[in-house]
């Protein structure tokens, strides 16, 4: 299961997956100088303690400021679960209300929402933070998203969390591990001694060593070095692009340069942007009846 953080800057997102994880997933210099993430961050963990024969549940974490909106839709874009983070000091801002719809227009099915800072707030307060976070999921898919008070600095929630978490892996649905495998690349870096290493989210199947990969639309050909239980694996290739799969011929799957969308009443526009998995793609825009 891939669990994606939402909400507005300065909520308490990474903070919490670091609480769940122990990860700190702002790597960078920049994002620690200025408290806020800017990249997709990554981590994962056994909701299950030490029993080594649970699958870990992976965590995107995605920046909250308006800025980082393109950033945001890449991380989750492959995702389960939303874990919508509102601070009950604040309660929602406007990246709260962007973010879940976002998550609505991605498909994402599951949500929970993560209601942080209680600590730092009185009881009168965190009822009125609770019954505004109901306001806004009212008017959404996610009405009924179970509502988890938390803080980091105490550890209140935690547990509950926790919980709340594995009851989302227990009742969804598993990936398909038997069908080929596709992981849609959210970053690629090289180290010294290791080679290309590929990090990003498993759509389906499984990878192992020494598999040959095929790196679309590129068709370019790589070998599974090194695999991972965190979602990352390396390989050897000259260069990638956005999505790996194994098996058959580079025919099985197919780049499409043509997108369909629904009809909208207002003015369609010359060219827009087409987000899926961390690729963000200029293209023009035209009606179907256009010849192109």
């Amino acid at each position: 299961m891939i669990v994606g953080t939402a909400g507005h800057v300065d909520h308490g997102k990474t903070s919490l997956v670091r609480a769940l994880t122990g990860v700190d997933t702002d790597r960078l210099a920049e994002e620690k100088a200025r408290g806020i993430s800017i990249e997709l961050g990554f981590a994962y963990t056994a909701l299950d303690g030490d029993d080594e024969s649970s699958e870990p549940v992976g965590f995107i974490d995605v920046p909250g400021h308006r800025k980082f909106v393109q950033t945001m839709i890449a991380g989750a874009s492959g995702i389960d679960v939303g874990l919508l983070v509102v601070a009950a000091d604040d309660g929602p801002m406007p990246q709260t209300r962007e973010h879940l719809a976002i998550l609505s227009w991605l498909g994402v099915d599951a949500l929970i929402v993560a209601l942080s800072k209680v600590d730092v707030v009185d009881a009168e307060r965190r009822g009125t933070a609770l019954a505004e976070v109901r306001d806004v999921l009212a008017t959404s898919p996610y009405a009924a998203a179970p509502v988890v008070p938390v803080s980091t600095v105490s550890g209140e929630g935690l547990a509950a969390l926790r919980e709340t978490l594995r009851e989302k892996r227990d009742r969804g649905r598993p990936r398909p591990s038997a069908a080929r495998f596709r992981l849609a690349i959210d970053r690629v870096f090289a180290l010294q001694g290791i080679g290309l290493v590929v990090t990003g989210t498993c759509v389906a199947g499984q990878v192992a060593l020494d598999d040959h990969l095929t790196l679309l639309p590129s068709l370019l050909g790589a070998r599974v070095g090194n695999a991972s239980r965190s979602t990352s694996w390396v390989a050897e290739s000259r260069r990638t692009r956005s999505v790996a799969a194994t098996g058959s011929s580079p025919t099985t799957w197919r780049s499409r340069r043509t997108a369909s969308t629904r009809s909208s009443p207002r003015p369609i526009p010359r060219s827009g942007t087409r987000n899926r998995g961390a690729a963000c793609v200029s293209m023009p825009v035209r009606p179907r009846s256009t010849r192109a």
